[in-house]
C-alpha cells in the first residue's frame, strides 16, 4: 500500500497535478467583482486620456478590478500610440511584441533612443521613459525594451506566471486581457502549456459581457494578459495571434539572460 501511495504521489508530481494554478481564486475573484457592474462603465481602465499625444490619464474609479495593480501595463508609446501594448517587468524593462514592435522586422517598428513608453501610477501620475534597447527572446515573439533609467515604486512590475512548477493553466480558467481600447476584458483559457497560451471568449454567463467577439484584433500585439491572484495581475502571455501567445513565464531563464543579474523578473507564487 505504502509503495502504491509513493508511486502516486511521484506520478502526480511529474504531471504537474495537485500544483496551484490559482483557477479557485480567480474564479470567485472574476465572477464576484463583475457581479453587479457594467461593461460600459467598469470595463475601461481609464476614464479618460489623450491616445494621440499621451497625456492626461485618468484611472477609471469604477474599473470592475480597480483593487489590482496594473500599473505595469503601458497605455501608450510614441511610435503607434495606443498600439503595441506593452508591459513592465522589472523596473528597467519592459515587455513587447518582436513582430510588432522590432526595430528591423516591426509594422512599423520602434526605434531603441527615440520611441518612448508611457506608465501610469494609481494616483495618476504619468512616468515617461526612452526605450535604450530592443533584444528578441530566443526566436519568439517576446522582445524586451530596456528602458534609459528605472521606474520608481509607484510603478509595479508584473510578476509572470510560473509555467515550470505549475505545468500549465487549466482550461477555462478565467483571464483578465487588454488591448488598444485599454479594457480590462475577461476571457477563458482553452490551453495554457506554456510555448502558446490559447483564450476564447468567456462562456460563462455572468463573463460574456465582458469579453470581445474573436477576442484580439489587429493593433492589440503585445497586450498582456493577466491572472489575477489575491491583488496582483500575474503576467500569463501577450497577443502575438488573435487568441493568445506564448506564456512567458516559460522563458523565464532567457528572459533573465537579456534583463541581468541585477534585474531579474519575479514569478508570481499562487495562491487558491
Amino acid at each position: 500500500m505504502k509503495s502504491l501511495l509513493l508511486r502516486g504521489a511521484l506520478l502526480a508530481l511529474c504531471l504537474g497535478l495537485g500544483a496551484t494554478t490559482g483557477r479557485a481564486q480567480a474564479s470567485a475573484y472574476v465572477d464576484g467583482h463583475l457581479a453587479g457592474k457594467e461593461p460600459g462603465v467598469s470595463r475601461p481602465i481609464f476614464a479618460s486620456g489623450d491616445y494621440v499625444n499621451g497625456k492626461d490619464w485618468v484611472r477609471n474609479p469604477n474599473l470592475w478590478c480597480k483593487d489590482l495593480d496594473l500599473t505595469c501595463f503601458s497605455p501608450w508609446n510614441s511610435t503607434e500610440h495606443n498600439l503595441q501594448g506593452g508591459t513592465l517587468i522589472t523596473r528597467r524593462h519592459v515587455l513587447l511584441a518582436n513582430h510588432f514592435s522590432n526595430p528591423v522586422t516591426g509594422t512599423p517598428p520602434m526605434t531603441p533612443g527615440v520611441t518612448t513608453i508611457q506608465f501610469v501610477a494609481r494616483d495618476n501620475t504619468v512616468y515617461t521613459r526612452t526605450i535604450s534597447k530592443l533584444t528578441q527572446v530566443k526566436n519568439t515573439d517576446l522582445l524586451i525594451g530596456t528602458l534609459d533609467r528605472d521606474l520608481p515604486a509607484a510603478i509595479t512590475p508584473a510578476q509572470l506566471f510560473p509555467f515550470d512548477q505549475n505545468k500549465g493553466l487549466p482550461r477555462g480558467i478565467p483571464l483578465i486581457y487588454t488591448g488598444q481600447e485599454k479594457w480590462a476584458s475577461v476571457g477563458e483559457c482553452v490551453s495554457g502549456a506554456g510555448a502558446a497560451v490559447v483564450l476564447q471568449p468567456a462562456t460563462a454567463p455572468g463573463r460574456v459581457p465582458w469579453t470581445t467577439p474573436g477576442v484580439a484584433r489587429v493593433g492589440d500585439s503585445g497586450s498582456p494578459v493577466f491572472l489575477p491572484n489575491h491583488g496582483r495581475a500575474v503576467l500569463v502571455c501577450h497577443f502575438y495571434f488573435s487568441t493568445g501567445g506564448p506564456g512567458t513565464g516559460f522563458y523565464t531563464a532567457a528572459i533573465n539572460a537579456i534583463t541581468g543579474p541585477d534585474y531579474p523578473v519575479t514569478e508570481a507564487t499562487l495562491k487558491d
